[in-house]
């Protein structure tokens, strides 16, 4: 099963995580729709873009973030 990030408090079978909490075993059935709804994202996605920018020198992630 795939991981996934909440980009807000959810509860869950008798659950609850918070925003950023990193989670594999929500309801198959509710995947979709909390994809659809920009509640959760999957991790991998999460993970990428700040890969990406470990291997830049502090002054160009600043000056992206500046455009």
């Amino acid at each position: 099963m795939a991981n996934y990030m909440a980009i807000t408090g959810l509860d869950y079978d008798n659950k609850r995580v918070e925003a950023g909490d990193i989670v594999s075993d929500l309801p198959s059935k509710s995947i979709s729709w909390l994809v659809s709804q920009g509640l959760i994202v999957l991790a991998d996605e999460v993970a990428k873009p700040q890969a990406q920018q470990k291997g830049k020198k502090t002054e160009e992630v600043i000056a992206e973030e500046k455009i």
